[in-house]
C-alpha cells in the first residue's frame, strides 16, 4: 500500500502512465527514471514506503526499519480480538 506514495513523484517526472486492462485500471512506469527518484526519496527517508495502517503485517513485523512497529501491530490485534 505505501508503494502509492511514489505516484505523486513519478507524475510530477511524467514517468507515469496510466490506462486500462479490462476493467482495471493498469499503470506503467519506466523502471529507471523510477529506481532514481525512489532512491532519492528513500535515501532521505528509509521509512517513506511504509503504510500507514496499524495492522499492516509486511510494514510493522517484517521491516525492521522501526523497532516499535510490532508493538503497533501487536495493540491493532489486540483491540480487534478484544472487540
Amino acid at each position: 500500500m505505501g508503494f502509492a506514495k511514489f505516484y505523486p513523484y513519478y507524475e510530477e517526472a511524467r514517468i507515469l502512465k496510466k490506462g486500462k486492462i479490462g476493467n482495471a485500471e493498469a499503470f506503467l512506469v519506466d523502471a529507471s527514471s523510477a529506481y532514481k527518484i525512489e532512491h532519492a526519496i528513500l535515501k532521505q527517508n528509509p521509512k517513506f514506503a511504509l503504510c500507514d495502517r496499524d495492522e499492516c503485517e509486511s510494514c510493522r513485523l517484517f521491516v525492521t526499519l522501526k523497532l516499535l512497529e510490532p508493538v503497533r501491530y501487536a495493540k491493532s490485534r489486540l483491540k480487534r480480538v478484544a472487540g
